[in-house]
């Protein structure tokens, strides 16, 4: 039994990154004969690199949530890091967070992912939009004990705490469902102030617009199959948190410049510079976020009511 194993999912033409095989050499420096690799694919991956760590080639379609629950049942490694396939690890960082993952006991633990910072406005937004989401919102959530979501691009679980256990439905938000079990059975979570890793940003208005669209058929899934209050109260809040806050933001900015130009005018920058990660350089890309990413949240909504429309259509 291998003590820990990294999982990464590729579609077809996805390759194994050199940013993914600096981590996981990274990880057979520390956990030796005990670390391996598990490739999930869809086209078998036919060629890979000569490595000193074994590495797994799981043949499978699907979300990444289903791919990820079928490795926990056929894999008995005792703990799973998930990592996307575009992430760049920030290696020494890795390494502090998984040991203090493992020696402390926790189940699950995650630290931060910011975008890579490349110019272009649509790079810029999803960097101002990894700031606002990673430092603001899940920690925010997190700390009162309301939150659901875990950074879906690299998270740190625990086997035993959750193979089996796990809502088994096909989701779009694997980061949902894994936090929201999480939530709800309080396990010992590792949050960590860490920049773990950094993820290529969408480069295009496409790229947001459909991802926007997972998104929602994604939450309309999980919302559709929950049972309890409890848990239908934590997914509502998450969902006004992170597409719905910005009407509240807008309201306030309007009231505030009814009472004064200036206040207004400082309001906007100083939400600005909060949300851009307190960074005097991305300012002018914080007011940009507040103006135009709200037509991707409006993109979600509509997606949301098409598939609770599809979905009645299904039951009648």
């Amino acid at each position: 039994m291998k003590k820990i194993c990294m999982v990464t999912y590729m579609r077809n033409g996805e390759i194994f990154t050199e940013g993914l095989r600096e981590v996981a050499d990274a990880l057979y420096d520390v956990f030796q004969e005990s670390f391996k690799v598990i490739i999930c694919c869809e086209d078998g991956l036919g060629v890979l690199i000569d490595t000193l760590y074994d590495i797994q080639v799981i043949r499978t379609t699907g979300t990444k949530y289903q791919r990820l629950i079928n490795v926990m049942k056929e894999d008995d490694s005792s703990y799973y890091i998930s990592i996307d396939n575009d992430i760049k690890g920030n290696m020494p960082n890795i390494i502090k967070f998984i040991n203090a993952s493992i020696d402390g006991g926790y189940d699950i633990g995650w630290g931060k992912i910011e975008a890579v910072d490349r110019h272009g406005i649509i790079p810029q937004l999803v960097f101002v939009d990894k700031c606002l989401s990673h430092d603001i919102i899940r920690p925010l959530l997190w700390n009162l004990n309301i939150g659901i979501s875990v950074p879906g691009q690299f998270f740190f679980l625990k086997a035993a705490s959750f193979r089996g256990k796990l809502m088994k439905i096909d989701t779009y938000l694997d980061d949902l469902a894994i936090g929201l079990y999480s939530s709800n059975t309080s396990k010992r979570t590792m949050i960590s102030h860490l920049v773990l890793g950094y993820e290529l940003p969408n480069t295009s208005f496409k790229g947001l617009w459909l991802q926007r669209i997972r998104w929602a058929k994604g939450y309309a899934t999980i919302l559709s199959n929950i049972k309890d209050r409890v848990s239908l109260l934590k997914i509502l809040i998450h969902g006004f948190f992170y597409h719905f806050f910005w009407i509240l933001q807008w309201l306030v900015v309007f009231f505030s410049f009814q009472i004064s130009a200036m206040l207004g005018i400082l309001y906007l920058l100083v939400t600005s510079y909060i949300i851009s990660g307190y960074n005097k350089k991305k300012v002018g890309y914080g007011i940009l976020y507040q103006m135009l990413f709200p037509a991707f949240h409006i993109r979600w909504y509509f997606q949301l009511i098409e598939e609770f429309v599809k979905m009645r259509c299904y039951r009648a």
